[in-house]
């Protein structure tokens, strides 16, 4: 059994990773990962997005790519994995200051 706690989404390369774990894994193995994904602080990406727009004239990728939902159940596929199951929960939070949302990250 393999355990992934929210790091997956700091992985570069990603597939390889989890074709390194299906091979770590006995016959009828278990990895077992949360990551971040889809939309996950996507008004804050905005934000930051205009923010460094209006401030220096253009955008540059500062968060790592988020995977949706069917990209995840794709690369499982693709890494051999035989039953994955993949699923989303939502959660929202509303901060009355950045600096609130900056503390509860």
């Amino acid at each position: 059994m393999i355990f992934s706690n929210l790091n997956l989404h700091w992985v570069n390369e990603l597939e390889s990773t989890l074709k390194q774990f299906n091979d770590s894994l006995e016959a009828d193995g278990v990895l077992i990962a949360t990551m971040l994904g889809g939309d996950t602080l996507q008004e804050l990406r905005i934000c930051m997005n205009l923010a460094e727009l209006e401030r220096d004239g253009g955008v540059s990728p500062s968060i790592s790519p988020m995977l949706s939902l069917t990209d995840m159940g794709n690369t499982f596929a693709r890494c051999q994995f035989t039953m994955p199951t993949c699923d989303v929960s939502h959660s929202v939070f509303e901060f009355y200051s950045t600096w609130e949302l900056l503390n509860f990250l």
